[in-house]
């Protein structure tokens, strides 16, 4: 028979009303993030981890402290896609040609241009052929730029 002291110490480790605890239903081929303590009406992702798959899943933290049921999909892609051209034009950098780069390949501006100082700048080639978010650095001597986030985000 259990006591009441130990009924206590069960209850003390649920999460508090209107939280998760813990991960979603686990789904094959996904690694949820950390979920616990997910409010009510939140969700968690889970990004899938299987060579060869890209997608996510995500489930909501459901008021009664459970997860709702996933949804989402890992679809298999191939590296036949190619990107066109080159990412968007940046201020002080030009980009090489990366006509061609297939997904997951690095389109590099690797310098920049006269009269600009910084690293340069760099762009992936994603599964559908675009380029995505432009990261890295080109300014004119003397501008001040926010080195908490550890680059600039274009």
């Amino acid at each position: 028979m259990e006591s009441a002291a130990g009924k206590q110490q069960a209850f003390m480790q649920l999460p508090a009303a209107g939280k998760c605890g813990g991960s979603p239903p686990a789904v094959r081929g996904a690694v949820w993030a950390t979920c616990n303590g997910v409010e009510a009406g939140q969700s968690c992702s889970a990004a899938c981890n299987e060579p060869g798959t890209v997608g996510e899943f995500s489930s909501v933290c459901m008021p009664d402290g459970r997860w709702g049921p996933p949804s989402g999909s890992c679809s298999k892609y191939t590296l036949e896609m190619t990107c066109r051209g080159t990412p968007k034009a940046v201020e002080g950098a030009t980009w090489p040609d990366c006509t061609g780069f297939k997904p997951g390949d690095q389109c590099v501006a690797s310098g920049c241009d006269q009269g600009y100082i910084g690293m340069g700048y760099v762009s992936n080639c994603m599964l559908d052929g675009s380029w995505n978010d432009i990261w890295g650095d080109c300014r004119r001597p003397g501008t001040v730029i926010n080195t908490e986030s550890g680059g600039n985000h274009v």
